[in-house]
């Protein structure tokens, strides 16, 4: 297949092909490695800033959540309002 080719002939040997093929595998590998590691760091940056977009959605209905929780131990009908520099004292109430 590739004996006519003159970088095939311009080894000595077999072993001498066999080395310089190895290292071409070697190669490839690397290559494909490196680009597996860039796709991950992307895709990582993507989902953090996925994350980012979200978390304070997230994080203000578990924060209101946990203020009505300490405020609220009666049923709804018959609790005082919050304080008024309370986190949830701008929220609406949530008949459950």
């Amino acid at each position: 297949m590739f004996n006519q080719e003159p970088e095939w002939r311009a080894f000595e040997d077999d072993t001498d092909r066999q080395l310089a093929f190895e290292e071409y595998i070697d190669d490839l590998r690397r290559k494909e490695k490196d680009a597996k590691r860039a796709q991950r760091k992307e895709s990582v940056a993507k989902f953090a800033q996925l994350l980012d977009s979200v978390r304070p959605a997230v994080y203000r209905r578990r924060r209101a959540a946990a203020c009505r929780r300490r405020h609220v131990s009666l049923p709804v009908r018959s609790q005082p309002p919050p304080p008024a520099d309370c986190c949830c004292a701008a929220l609406p109430v949530v008949h459950s």
